[in-house]
C-alpha cells in the first residue's frame, strides 16, 4: 500500500514536471516571437512618438545606446517591403499553423503544428487533442526560432546598416574629391589619398556584407536541413504541407540582399 502511494506520488510529480516543462517551453517560444515583433515595431513607435531623427550622422555625433538602437532599427524600417515581409512572417508563426504532418503511425487525419505544439484529431478517440508534443517543441519550434528566425532578422538588420554606411561613405568620398579639386597643396592631396586608401580597404570592399552573406548560407543550411528532417519524420511535401515555413526565410534573405545592393 505504501509502495502504491509512493508510485502515485512520483507519478503526479513527474506529470507535474512534464506539464510545467511544456508550459515553460511554450512561453519561451512566445517570448522569442515577442522579442522579434518588438524589434520590428520599435522603429515605428520611434517615428510616431519621437521628433528626433535617428540617423548615422546623428549617431556619429552623439554616440549613445538609444541613438544606436534607434538608427539601426530605423534603417531596417526604411526597407519597407523587407520590414513588412518579416512582420507578416512573424504574425504567421504566431497566428497560423506552421505545417501539417502525419503524427500517428496508424493513420488518421493529419495534424498541424503551432509554436505551442501539435493539434490533431486522434483516429480512435475521435477527439481533437491540442498542444501535444512537448519534445517536438524542443526539437522543432525552439531551434527554428533560435537558429533560423532570430538570426535571419539580425542579418537583415546588418544588411540595412551596412548599406547605409556604404552609401554615406560614397557621399563622403565624392565630397572629398570636390575638396581635392579646390585644394592645391601636395600635402592635402597626400592626406586625402591616405584616407581614401584606408577607407577603401575597410568599406569599399564591403567585408561586412560578405561576412553577412556567409552567415546567410549557414542559416539556410540549418533551415533546409531541418526542413528535410521534417519531410522524412512526418511524411510531408514541403511545397504542399509547409510552403510558408520552407520558403519565407530564404526569400526574405534573398530580397534583403537584393534591396540593400541597390540603395
Amino acid at each position: 500500500m505504501v509502495l502504491l502511494v509512493l508510485c502515485l506520488g512520483h507519478g503526479r510529480s513527474l506529470w507535474s514536471w512534464v506539464v510545467n516543462g511544456r508550459l515553460c517551453i511554450s512561453r519561451f517560444s512566445g517570448f522569442l516571437l515577442g522579442v522579434s515583433l518588438f524589434i520590428l515595431l520599435l522603429p515605428v513607435a520611434l517615428l510616431l512618438l519621437s521628433k528626433k531623427q535617428y540617423t548615422l550622422q546623428n549617431f556619429s555625433t552623439d554616440k549613445n545606446f538609444v541613438n544606436g538602437i534607434g538608427w539601426v532599427l530605423t534603417e531596417l524600417y526604411k526597407l519597407h517591403s523587407v520590414w513588412f515581409g518579416c512582420l507578416a512572417y512573424l504574425f504567421y508563426l504566431v497566428l497560423f499553423p506552421w505545417f501539417s504532418g502525419q503524427l500517428f503511425t496508424d493513420g488518421g487525419k493529419r495534424g498541424y503544428m503551432t509554436y505551442k505544439g501539435w493539434v490533431v484529431k486522434h483516429p480512435e478517440m475521435d477527439k481533437k487533442l491540442e498542444f501535444l508534443g512537448f519534445p517536438d517543441i524542443m526539437v522543432i519550434v525552439i531551434p527554428h526560432l533560435v537558429f533560423v528566425v532570430f538570426p535571419s532578422l539580425m542579418v537583415i538588420v546588418g544588411f540595412a546598416m551596412e548599406s547605409e554606411m556604404y552609401r554615406i561613405h560614397l557621399l563622403s568620398l565624392s565630397g572629398k574629391k570636390e575638396d581635392d579639386g579646390r585644394k592645391k597643396t601636395s600635402k592635402s592631396r597626400h592626406d586625402n589619398s591616405q584616407i581614401h586608401r584606408s577607407s577603401k580597404f575597410y568599406i569599399d570592399k564591403r567585408w561586412i556584407r560578405k561576412i553577412l552573406m556567409v552567415v546567410c548560407l549557414v542559416i539556410l543550411y540549418k533551415h533546409f536541413k531541418n526542413s528535410r528532417t521534417l519531410v522524412k519524420a512526418y511524411d510531408m511535401n514541403p511545397l504542399l504541407h509547409f510552403p510558408v515555413y520552407t520558403l519565407s526565410v530564404p526569400l526574405l534573405l534573398a530580397y534583403a540582399i537584393y534591396k540593400t545592393s541597390r540603395r
